[in-house]
């Protein structure tokens, strides 16, 4: 019986292992956007901060 669960276990683990490889790869690109998007917002918000600071100055 163990044996039976045991390589049925691995070939399910076969089966599923190149897609969670595909989808680790989609987390990553997405992780990567989600960092990109946040400094570019930083640095706009930055750069607000400093045309307010100048302005208020003048």
């Amino acid at each position: 019986m163990e044996s039976i669960k045991f390589s049925t276990r691995r070939g399910v683990q076969r089966h599923y292992r190149p897609r969670r490889r595909h989808q680790q790869k989609k987390q990553r690109q997405q992780e990567q956007l989600r960092i990109l998007q946040q400094q570019q917002i930083q640095q706009q918000i930055q750069q607000f901060q400093q045309n307010e600071q100048n302005n208020s100055f003048s």
